[in-house]
């Protein structure tokens, strides 16, 4: 199988995640077409390495028309989350709703990014979907109680992107590496085609170094690490400058409001309002 369909598998999972906010029904399979074609010249680097199958794919389904936003005009920054250990309690292949733990203070932290005018947008490896752990039909049954927990914050989740490939500890076609899953940046450059996103404003916050290093890989200059779970100010990385800023939670981060500090900051984030781990 060449490189180029690893990133149209998760590019159309991702596009299925996204239909969700639309109120379109999910059939949870990786097979499945996607719910609507690529707008011309905004195609991941898989599409253009496939143009004659996706163009065949596309051609039988309309474009839907949109409606033109006064936010179209230059492309937007996004706020960047992993999934578990920054925006849940790290269970360890959380798929199933009771198992989910919101980290303390993530969706204030996340409505307060929102209001900053930061798209969120979550990018998460899945491997559990590939180790037969759970299904992308769970996958998507959980992340639709999840996008309206964050809507209903005042937090809008404008993508969720995941992968649920590895390279060496999965089964049948998700036994493959994947230029989506992180450290790889596929997730985060498919979400700004498909977003219309300025990669050079954004910020990522993480809980690994694959996190920051696929943020890197993309272009992203702001890279928060912060401490899995909320449990501590995590330990800079072993390379100095992949971090460029450290903080407990989300919610801290979000109350210093300085992404670009080398430092790590070690104040709490009560101080304006927003409930923390460590408060």
């Amino acid at each position: 199988m060449p490189e180029s369909r690893y990133g149209l598998a998760c590019r159309r999972i991702a596009r299925s995640s996204r239909a969700l906010a639309e109120d379109e029904p999910d059939t949870g399979d990786p097979a499945s077409p996607p719910s609507h074609p690529p707008l011309p010249g905004r195609g991941t680097r898989a599409e253009a390495h496939e143009g004659s199958e996706i163009a065949a794919n596309a051609s039988s389904i309309p474009e839907r028309p949109r409606t033109p936003s006064p936010r179209d005009a230059a492309p937007r920054r996004a706020a960047f989350l992993d999934r578990d250990g920054v925006i849940n309690v790290d269970h360890g292949y959380v798929w199933r709703q009771e198992d989910f733990d919101f980290v303390p203070g993530v969706l204030q932290a996340a409505a307060a990014l929102h209001e900053r005018g930061y798209l969120l947008v979550v990018a998460t490896n899945q491997s559990g979907i590939g180790r037969g752990r759970y299904s992308e039909a769970q996958f998507h049954a959980l992340t639709g109680w999840m996008r309206e927990r964050f809507a209903a914050a005042g937090a809008p989740l404008a993508g969720v992107y995941f992968c649920p490939h590895h390279p060496t500890d999965a089964v049948g076609a998700y036994r493959t590496p994947c230029p989506c899953r992180k450290p790889e940046p596929g997730m985060l450059l498919a979400a700004a085609r498909d977003l219309d996103l300025d990669l050079s404003r954004s910020v990522f916050f993480g809980d690994t170094a694959n996190d920051l290093v696929a943020a890197r890989a993309a272009g992203i200059p702001a890279r928060v690490l912060l401490g899995k779970d909320g449990a501590a100010i995590p330990p800079a990385p072993a390379e100095r400058g992949l971090a460029t800023a450290l903080y407990r939670d989300l919610a801290a981060a979000v109350c210093a409001g300085d992404f670009g500090s080398i430092e790590p900051a070690r104040h709490g984030a009560a101080r304006c309002g927003i409930e923390s781990a460590d408060d």
